[in-house]
């Protein structure tokens, strides 16, 4: 059988599904990066082949992700051949980051819409989902260009307004990173008076005492997983010696993602999934979608989210993820 440990890491130690197919058909090799002009991201991964087992369960089975990193660099959207300037390509291909001049801000913020019976989307709930996208298809660059877009609309706004803004965009950054990889930033280029306010911010996480975020994690991990908690968890500790049950709830959700103050539980588990989507893993993907349901997501905000995330793969020239029969689960939004 596919152990717990397997589906919940394995696929996260890798690149990007999405962006491997990329590289594979433009010949790209390169590691060289091409700095982006208003924020820089790096990670270090490892752009090895993922396993992807049918999961033929009809209820929430995927586990958490976690991913790790190797001595080779790998920045898909920021990366070309030496031989290569931005905007040109091996094969006469574009690559993904030839695209982010183009990026419809407008259009994207118009995919989540507002309203239902059970309750109104967030203003703000598509620029969480877009930075965690972007980040998830290796378009580092992109969440600058993200930013610029937003301190456009922010520019007749009071300092508190944008300086919320700037913190949930860094926030979502840094709650992506266990997914996606480490992310560096800088709002210097747009907002230079931001800079030195955000400067000073002191850590959410830091003086919590461990016993406290052990429980909040465990509280945020039931909540995802619901009636299958228990058996994920035992799964997880069998395959691991007890160590990635254990690291799952004290770090991946105590220390971080179970901190709310700045993005939501209800934010983070779906900026979890968005996560997923776009490196198309469908065991994964299925977990956090079923988790978004449990805190409160709404079938008009999934299928925003969903929309989102393929419109965005549209306008970076890539192929759209969660298109296949593993995601067949998908359609269940419309019931929500």
């Amino acid at each position: 059988m596919y152990s717990i440990y397997h589906k919940c890491v394995q696929p996260f130690s890798s690149a990007s599904n999405v962006l491997q197919k990329w590289r594979a058909s433009s010949g790209s090799t390169s590691t060289s990066i091409v700095a982006p002009l208003t924020s820089s991201f790096t990670r270090s991964r490892s752009p090895s082949k993922s396993t992807r087992p049918a999961d033929d369960h009809g209820t929430n089975e995927g586990g958490p992700s976690s991913s790790s990193s190797s001595s080779s660099s790998f920045s898909s959207c920021a990366t070309l051949p030496s031989s290569v300037s931005l905007g040109e390509s091996r094969n006469g291909r574009r690559s993904p980051g030839d695209w982010i001049s183009q990026l419809d801000f407008d259009a994207l913020s118009r995919m989540i819409p507002a309203g239902n019976s059970k309750a109104a989307a967030s203003p703000s709930l598509w620029y969480i989902v877009t930075t965690a996208a972007l980040l998830a298809f290796h378009c580092e660059a992109g969440v600058g260009r993200l930013w610029r877009y937003m301190s456009e609309q922010l520019a007749g706004c009071d300092l508190s307004e944008r300086l919320t803004v700037a913190r949930r965009i860094r926030e979502t950054c840094l709650k992506s990173s266990v997914l996606v990889g480490f992310p560096r930033s800088s709002l210097q280029t747009h907002s230079p008076t931001l800079v030195a306010v955000l400067g000073k911010d002191t850590s959410l996480r830091m003086h919590i005492p461990p016993e406290t975020k052990y429980a909040r994690g465990k509280e945020f991990f039931s909540r995802i997983y619901s009636v299958h908690t228990d058996r994920i968890l035992m799964s997880m500790a069998d395959s691991s010696g007890g160590e990635l049950n254990y690291y799952a709830v004290a770090s991946i959700y105590g220390e971080l993602m179970a901190e709310t103050k700045i993005v939501s539980a209800k934010e983070t588990v779906l900026l979890e999934f968005v996560c997923c989507l776009v490196d198309d893993v469908a065991p994964q993907a299925k977990g956090h979608f079923f988790g978004c349901n449990n805190f409160g997501v709404t079938g008009t905000e999934m299928q925003g989210t969903i929309s989102l995330v393929r419109e965005l793969a549209r306008q970076l020239g890539l192929p759209e993820p969660g298109v296949d029969d593993r995601f067949e689960f998908l359609a269940k939004a419309d019931a929500w």
